[in-house]
């Protein structure tokens, strides 16, 4: 493709399904590799009082820890997990829609990307983001991490965009999404 010229959209969304599908995948295995070496890890202090808070929330208790009414922690994460607690399947439902959101997020910097610069930082910067080893351990805790980051990214891209476009429908958006991540 020569300088000036635009990849055709079919093109971004290839792009789009194959580093989805890349990211996706790394976190997969990670978690696949997590669990065949019978770790239980996935807790930290933090974890612990997310979920006091969440088994308390799915058992009707209210938003308390040890049976005190608590405002340490935003609301989003704990009810988060009180929503996986009651579909079974703990840890692996949480560490399941974490490796969704954290491959959307590497979709969400492409953009930004793209959007802010070009197709080559885009692609650089999705990819770079899909495979950091970091992000992909992330996956398997039991911490809000990948949940804020992936409402402050999906934010920022609409806040970019609203200001590119001049459209008050993507203010709104990113606004919505801004407050989603500080409840995470």
């Amino acid at each position: 493709m020569r300088p000036g010229q635009t990849e055709p959209k079919s093109g971004h969304l290839r792009r789009i399904v194959i580093l989805f599908l890349i990211a996706f995948l790394a976190r997969m295995l990670m978690i696949a590799v997590w669990d065949s070496t019978q770790r239980e890890f996935w807790f930290s202090p933090d974890s612990t009082h997310h979920m006091g808070i969440a088994k308390n929330l799915a058992e009707g208790k209210g938003f308390q820890f040890e049976n005190k009414p608590t405002a340490r922690r935003p609301p989003g994460y704990p009810l988060f997990l009180a929503f996986t607690l009651r579909l079974g399947w703990f840890p692996f439902v949480v560490q399941f829609i974490q490796a969704l959101l954290g491959a959307f997020c590497s979709v969400i910097i492409y953009a930004l990307g793209c959007l802010l610069f070009d197709q080559t930082v885009g692609t650089l910067s999705g990819g770079i983001f899909a495979l950091d080893y970091l992000f992909v351990k992330q996956t398997v805790y039991i911490l809000p991490e990948i949940n804020f980051l992936f409402f402050l990214l999906a934010s920022l891209y609409f806040l970019f965009r609203a200001q590119k476009e001049n459209s008050i429908f993507y203010s709104l958006i990113s606004g919505l999404l801004g407050g989603l991540t500080l409840l995470t």
